[in-house]
């Protein structure tokens, strides 16, 4: 279905269009759209991206983690429809700091592990000349 060009993007679409897809990025796309929705006093965005997060959360991986998110996003959602705006871009700011902390580190953890079996596999090949 083609859109008419001066019709609205939604939020979602714009998460969506990221152009990498790594499942972390994104979830920081969403805080920042957030963060951005909410400093524009834009209430629909931010419920769309709030709705789009609590779909997402997966309670068979880790039960305790969604619910803790889903209560920060239904805080976000509460704080958005009595027009704090200030409060839930707070929240999003902190869950985008939080995420970007958590996602650096695993970065820094597949770099070390990827080094190690570089320089393990270059030690077997020297033992082996």
């Amino acid at each position: 279905m083609a859109k008419h060009p001066h019709q609205k993007v939604t939020a979602y679409e714009r998460a969506k269009k990221l152009e990498n897809p790594d499942p972390g990025e994104r979830l920081l796309k969403c805080y920042d759209t957030i963060r951005r929705s909410a400093a524009a006093h834009d209430t629909g965005s931010v419920l769309e991206v709030v709705t789009l997060l609590e779909n997402s959360l997966n309670f068979e991986a880790n039960a305790l983690l969604a619910l803790k998110l889903r209560q920060l996003y239904t805080h976000i959602r509460k704080c958005v429809e009595i027009e704090n705006f200030h409060e839930a871009c707070r929240i999003a700011d902190e869950l985008h700091s939080m995420w970007q902390q958590g996602l650096s580190a695993v970065e820094v953890d597949r770099k070390v592990a990827e080094s190690s079996s570089k320089s393990r596999i270059h030690e077997d090949e020297k033992n082996d000349s």
